[in-house]
């Protein structure tokens, strides 16, 4: 299974963030993100 995700309204230059995805019995994935303009975080494997 697979899926895309677009998160919006982040401004430029925002920041760091971090992101957690989780499904199921899957181990959780975290990613930090630095947001300076638009960013592909391209495959996230559980």
């Amino acid at each position: 299974n697979y899926g895309d995700f677009k998160i919006d309204n982040l401004e430029e230059e925002s920041g760091k963030y971090i992101l957690e995805v989780a499904y199921k019995d899957y181990e959780k994935k975290t990613v930090e993100v630095d947001v300076k303009r638009s960013v592909n975080l391209g495959t996230i494997f559980l």
